[in-house]
């Protein structure tokens, strides 16, 4: 069994924000009967519901074999949730210049479909980009954000203030969508983060999303998709952005990755944070998988969309669409 020692918020948040919360379908309930965090004593019934009552302040206690699947009970006090945001946006945007072109590109088709209040899911969210933007262009939408990652949900959860639902679960696992409170989503949106996956999952998981999608649903992924017809051009673009952010690196306008989460490492919140993540990847992301964008477009179809196409590209990079 394994006893948190993060620091925990003086004011625990409604119950509202537990019931928000739900565990995946094969959560050991024998493992762990309940917890207590903040003034709320948690317990699971049979049926996998959240009672809550009044209970002594304490910290929450996770089974070994089954926390990196399951959701953080309470978010890390985090006093500087809105400089970590920014400091992530930038970090990001030294890779991707025109970050917020693709961002707004994949909101557009959100408005265009399902206007007014969407049902979203931000798949692989992190800090919450995409469900912060949706939420500023949708204020109705009912949004909710996946991902594994502890100290980057840690920050998302810090950002949101409750305003969207927060499920961690493993996008390698086929399981990962019992997690999610509902289906039947107007837009999956994902950036920059399935490239993370093999090619033989990332083809079954956009079947997976087929699944999850209304009739008529969007989903969109934006990421490093070259165009097959101009591997010489392309090749050209992607060194002379290196050289750009290399220069930026050099003199200091940016963090890099590694400067960046070097921070995290020193930050007495988020630091806790940084040591379980450790363990949730202990060999580091897994070698990218960068096809080009006809592969992309390929494994839509055959996942079942009706619809499939480019919705936006800034050099290599691409946003692609599809219709279910």
């Amino acid at each position: 069994m394994r006893t948190s020692t993060l620091p925990y918020r003086h004011d625990p948040p409604p119950d509202s924000w537990f019931r928000s919360r739900r565990f995946p379908a094969d959560f050991d309930t024998g493992e762990i009967q309940s917890y207590t965090t903040g003034t709320r004593h948690i317990a699971l019934d049979g049926a996998d519901n959240l009672k809550i009552t009044p209970g002594r302040p304490g910290f929450p206690v996770l089974p070994r074999s089954r926390y990196v699947t399951t959701l953080w009970p309470m978010t890390p006090y985090i006093a500087n949730a809105r400089a970590w945001q920014e400091s992530w946006d930038r970090q990001q945007e030294a890779y991707l210049p025109d970050r917020e072109h693709r961002l707004a590109a994949m909101l557009d088709a959100v408005d265009a479909t399902a206007a007014g209040a969407p049902r979203i899911l931000d798949l692989a969210g992190g800090t919450g980009s995409i469900t912060l933007r949706a939420l500023q262009r949708f204020p109705r939408a009912d949004v909710t954000l996946l991902d594994l990652d502890p100290v980057l949900l840690a920050i998302a959860e810090a950002s949101l203030h409750g305003r969207a639902r927060i499920v961690t679960a493993d996008l390698r696992r086929p399981d990962w969508a019992a997690t999610l409170p509902a289906r039947g989503f107007d837009a999956v949106l994902t950036a920059t983060a399935l490239h993370w996956l093999p090619a033989e999952r990332l083809g079954r998981l956009y079947r997976e999303i087929h699944r999850l999608l209304d009739d008529g649903g969007i989903f969109v992924n934006a990421d490093h998709m070259p165009d097959d017809a101009l591997p010489g051009l392309t090749a050209r673009i992607t060194a002379r952005a290196d050289r750009d952010r290399d220069a930026r690196y050099a003199a200091g306008v940016v963090l890099s990755w590694r400067d960046w989460w070097d921070r995290v490492d020193t930050d007495p919140a988020l630091g806790p944070l940084a040591a379980l993540r450790r363990e949730v990847y202990p060999a580091g992301h897994t070698a990218e998988w960068l096809p080009p964008i006809s592969w992309h477009l390929d494994a839509l179809r055959a996942a079942g969309f009706t619809e499939v196409g480019t919705i936006w590209r800034g050099g290599a990079d691409a946003a692609v669409a599809a219709v279910r």
